[in-house]
């Protein structure tokens, strides 16, 4: 699958680049979701920046906290 990827801190146009990764494991109370459409709200982009004390964590981290598509797979322990 297709990702939009950071592994080091600065502006999306320099820090973001598209990796090919595998397909998540799906664990018990996770869904796996076909995105269709994401985007980089403010809290991806400072993130991204290096403006959170609590961020060397999420250096190697995919954006997008806000996503839209559609569940392909369940995990056990999922309900509506």
């Amino acid at each position: 699958m297709a990702a939009a990827y950071y592994a080091s801190y600065g502006p999306p146009d320099a820090a973001l680049q598209m990796i090919e990764t595998h397909i998540p494991a799906i664990r018990k109370g996770e869904v796996l979701v076909e995105v269709s459409a994401a985007s980089i709200n403010p809290a991806d982009y400072k993130m991204m920046g290096g403006f959170f004390f609590l961020v060397d964590f999420l250096l190697t981290h995919s954006p997008g906290f806000d996503v839209s598509g559609k569940v392909v797979a369940v995990g056990t322990g999922c309900q509506r």
